[in-house]
């Protein structure tokens, strides 16, 4: 079974009013019980809740919420959360129209200290399938190479993880770091992965650069190709020769990759 995790930080909500909190929150047990209980004498209903890592004793968190049948404003919400001496605002986040509400509180993304971006299927489809369907051969190399790059990226920051748990097997490395954290950042479903010194195999199921491509007949999955070889190339130090060998676009469940070392 696949399950999604919505992301959030955008709410569509037409006839709602919405207003959003960034705040910063000590991390104590009885700190998200108050503000809950505070949100809720007022008549406040949560629609979206995040938090960042803890950092020093805090964590930061975002929250979404119609306030439509409140008492009170959203400012004086954030004084009674601040008065709990549990929780100080960082930003009261108002509604770019009635019934959208945005985050533009955080002034931009991190994963680990690296600066992110969020990229969804229209846009990172469009820019995939664009460059294969326009450049074709030309296309899918220049987007394997990407890939490896990409791949390369990746990997250090896989080693950097498995170092600070004590872990320098690279096998162990691509297996219980590498594997898991594609999955994480929504390459697809791993279903099964494989690695040695001389090579392994893995599988995903709805590969993002595959999705929607069934009928073309031939493997599709070639920007991850290269994202995995410069993930092992990383890991190894060393190259790595990926097929794919199955591939949802000529008609099998997954796709499932070949890893040959070099």
């Amino acid at each position: 079974m696949v399950f999604e995790f919505e992301l959030g930080r955008l709410l569509v909500c037409p006839g709602r009013k919405l207003c959003g909190m960034l705040y910063s929150q000590k991390v104590d047990p009885e700190a998200p019980i108050v503000v809950s209980g505070i949100s809720a004498r007022h008549g406040i209903i949560p629609i979206h809740i995040t938090s960042s890592s803890e950092v020093l004793g805090t964590v930061q968190v975002l929250a979404f919420v119609d306030v439509s049948k409140s008492d009170v404003s959203i400012e004086q919400l954030a004084a009674e959360f601040e008065a709990t001496g549990k929780v100080k605002v960082l930003e009261v986040i108002k509604p770019t129209l009635d019934g959208l509400l945005i985050d533009t509180a955080s002034d931009w993304l991190t994963i680990g200290g690296s600066r992110a971006l969020i990229v969804p299927e229209l846009c990172y489809g469009q820019l995939i399938n664009g460059v294969k369907e326009r450049f074709g051969s030309g296309g899918e190399a220049f987007l394997y190479h990407e890939g490896i790059e990409a791949g390369r990226g990746f990997g250090r920051m896989h080693l950097a993880i498995a170092a600070a748990i004590g872990i320098t097997d690279p096998a162990v490395v691509f297996e219980k770091v590498s594997a898991p954290m594609l999955q994480w950042g929504g390459a697809g479903k791993v279903e099964s992965v494989r690695i040695g010194e001389s090579g392994g195999s893995i599988s995903v199921r709805s590969l993002y650069e595959c999705e929607g491509t069934k009928g073309k007949g031939r493997p599709y999955g070639t920007m991850f190709r290269g994202v995995l070889a410069g993930i092992l190339r990383e890991l190894f130090g060393r190259d790595f020769e990926v097929e794919e060998t199955e591939c949802v676009a000529k008609g099998d469940e997954m796709c499932s990759f070949v890893l040959r070392g070099k």
